[in-house]
């Protein structure tokens, strides 16, 4: 299945531009020009989860009969009895066990050497190149998922805008959802959901005209944007508020923000977009047990949100996909680690 079929049959309407706020002491950003319509509860949802840091794929997904891995890596590399085995040839790190289990049940695809021509070692400027889809020698200032959703509709007036188009938990990254097409509501982020329903709870927008001059156009637009969150908040609360997570997720960031997004997609939330996130790939020194808790993190969490998507009905609607802005080096350095790389696995 090529790239774009692959995301029109996961129904993504819709598309963004950014605005920085804070609302109290909480960050968010408010993701403007944007147009969609999911007028269907039961809609495709994508949740893309990124491995800050860039994740070593050759200790991911282990090619165990290779003998130049071993050769390269005399103190980091898996041993072939501890690889979950998936073929002859390639098994996954040890912590991975329910992606083993997912892909023995047909629920899970892995991409292999995932990257782009003239790759470039910096995390800033890769981190922007996956995010933008854009060539390593292009600068854009919006992200392939807000370009697709903000370009795949209609210049409609007629849209439902109840919802927001996407969602951004973890961080305030909005380099992938922002667009600068012509439209005309948003998306959001939050670094903590609860705080922001706390914070959300008690607000009301500002209905004050602003005066008519320039200055009063751009108050304007952030009184819009302002009471655009505010409603979005609200609105995400409800949904939450209606579901409970119906398995134990663990104690961690990204397990929090998993559980989050199960509540509001089966609460019927409709919005065909999330980002989740996690940091720590960044392995340069003693990443044997480090990055055994980072995918054990990942695995545990993927794992209790799928199982929740499954027993609250909803888990045949979503799509759950990593990445990472790039790989690691094949040789381990002198710190029992590995540098920055190039292509790496994907999860889908």
């Amino acid at each position: 299945m090529d790239r774009r079929k692959f995301l029109r049959q996961l129904g993504l309407l819709a598309g963004a531009s950014t605005m920085s706020m804070t609302f109290g002491n909480v960050p968010l950003r408010a993701f403007g020009k944007s147009l969609y319509k999911i007028d269907d509860v039961n809609g495709k949802v994508l949740v893309l989860i990124q491995l800050s840091g860039g994740n070593d794929g050759l200790n991911t997904v282990i090619p165990y009969e290779d003998s130049l891995y071993y050769n390269a890596r005399p103190n980091i590399a898996i041993r072939k009895n501890d690889a979950l085995k998936l073929n002859p040839l390639t098994g996954l790190h040890p912590s991975l066990q329910p992606f083993k289990e997912f892909y023995d049940e047909g629920k899970l695809a892995i991409v292999q050497n995932v990257g782009y021509p003239s790759h470039n070692r910096s995390h800033f400027r890769s981190t922007d190149i996956w995010l933008s889809a854009s060539d390593s020698d292009q600068y854009l200032n919006d992200g392939w998922i807000g370009r697709y959703l903000g370009y795949s509709v209609t210049n409609d007036n007629n849209y439902n805008l109840d919802h927001p188009m996407a969602i951004s938990l973890g961080s305030t990254q909005d380099t992938l959802l922002s667009c600068t097409c012509q439209s005309g509501t948003m998306g959001i982020s939050f670094e903590d959901p609860n705080q922001f329903f706390q914070l959300i709870n008690g607000s009301s927008a500002d209905t004050d005209p602003p005066p008519n001059t320039i200055a009063g156009n751009q108050l304007k637009y952030v009184k819009e944007i302002a009471a655009r969150s505010i409603k979005f908040a609200e609105i995400i609360k409800e949904k939450a508020d209606t579901i409970n997570n119906q398995v134990n997720y663990p104690n961690t960031d990204l397990a929090d923000q998993l559980s989050i997004i199960a509540q509001l997609v089966a609460g019927g939330l409709q919005t065909p977009v999330y980002l989740a996130s996690i940091g720590g790939f960044d392995t340069h020194s003693n990443q044997l047990g480090r990055h055994a808790n980072l995918l054990n993190n990942v695995a545990q969490s993927i794992n209790a949100f799928q199982r929740d998507l499954e027993q609250l009905g909803v888990a045949d609607r979503v799509v759950t996909m990593t990445f990472s802005e790039f790989g690691r080096t094949v040789e381990q350095n002198g710190s029992g680690g590995t540098d920055h790389g190039a292509a790496a696995p994907l999860f889908v």
